[in-house]
Parts: C-alpha cells; structure tokens; sequence
C-alpha cells in the first residue's frame, strides 16, 4: 500500500474567470498540480510551453521556474501548491493530457474557498481531497500506458 502523498498544501483554488492573470517567472518551492475544466492556460516551465485544454494537467516538482501567460478568454481551472512526503507515487511527466476524469470534478466540486479556514479541519480535508486526486491522476497515467 501506498502512504499518504501530500505532506502539507500552501494553496488551493478553484476558481471561474473572464481571463487568468499573468504569473511572473519565478522558481517555485512546492509541487504545482493545476488543471483545467473549461477554456485554456498557457504555462511555461524551465523553457517549454505547455498548453493546457479542458481536462489537461500540469505537474511541476519544485525547483521548477514557472511562469503562466496572461489569458485572454474565460477560463475554469483549479490549482494545488503543496508538500510531499515522497514524491516515488507521482507521474514524472508534467503535462498529462485528457487526465481529469469526472471522480476529480465531483471531488473538486465538494471543495471552494470558503471552506479554507482554521476551523472545520478543513485543510486536513483539503489534503485528503487531493491525496484521492492525485491517486486518480496516477491510475489514469497508467492505465494510459498500458
């Protein structure tokens, strides 16, 4: 049996809006699990760009230099930065194509933002609720591959 992943998470999101804003280049110390449910992100990581569509993923390990482009149509899209105990469970690609299924947007859609704060155990429930997703993400990877 596989432990628990996350370890600790600095950020979450889940937000809908009419254009993301830019994220300025920068060298992130946490992992970066973002995903889109509608329209489009643009991302360039250590020099390659990725372009995120409905369903897409990207993972970065920290130690990356990350930065996304402004956007400029109306977007759906979730975000993670968060601590690993281990990181021998996660996918060592960082785009993952097609990868949300609809147990992640049923997950997704039990947690906002106002459920982030001190009280209610909220961010021991935020780590479980992406434990389960990014188990999901690794069952999907492979079941891809095979």
């Amino acid at each position: 049996m596989i432990p628990y992943i996350v370890k600790d998470i600095q950020h979450f999101c889940n937000v809908s809006v009419n254009k993301c804003t830019k994220i300025k280049s920068h060298v992130i110390p946490y992992y970066d699990l973002t995903f889109v449910l509608k329209g489009e992100l643009t991302y360039l990581a250590n020099g390659k760009t990725y372009l995120l569509q409905k369903d897409d993923a990207i993972l970065l390990p920290p130690g990356t230099l990350r930065e996304r482009l402004e956007g400029t149509e109306k977007v759906e899209y979730g975000s993670f930065n968060f601590q690993v105990f281990s990181d021998d469970a996660l996918p060592r690609e960082n785009f993952l194509k097609n990868v949300i299924t609809r147990d992640i947007r049923n997950l997704l859609s039990l947690f906002s933002q106002r459920h982030l704060s001190p009280a209610y155990h909220s961010k021991e429930k935020l780590c479980n609720l992406l434990n389960y997703i990014l188990f999901e993400i690794v069952d999907s990877v492979a079941m891809g591959s095979n």
